[in-house]
């Protein structure tokens, strides 16, 4: 879990809630931002490793410099998989 949240972005705000790997989160991640919640589902995406990976606006609640840091990710995510990617950013499908 560690290291599916380090490499999609995330362990940074997840060490800095009260409980950190220890939070619960409701349904709907009201407690969380956009981006947040983005980088959550990057997270599960590691974590199941399915053979299929489907993309849809990843990275459009993230800000310019947190989608730079998952975009090494994104790579290492889609390797050895089938990739769908649906984005408007330009640069998310650049790779």
């Amino acid at each position: 879990m560690r290291d599916a949240s380090r490499r999609a972005a995330a362990h940074n705000f997840i060490m800095g809630t009260e409980q950190k790997y220890d939070s619960m989160v409701d349904d709907r991640g009201i407690k969380l931002s956009g981006g947040q919640k983005q980088r959550i589902a990057i997270v599960c995406a590691f974590l199941k490793d399915a053979s299929i990976l489907v993309l849809g606006e990843a990275t459009s609640a993230l800000s310019s410099e947190t989608e730079i840091a998952i975009q090494k990710s994104f790579d290492e995510l889609a390797r050895g998989r089938t990739t769908l990617a649906i984005e408007r950013r330009l640069s998310t499908l650049r790779n």
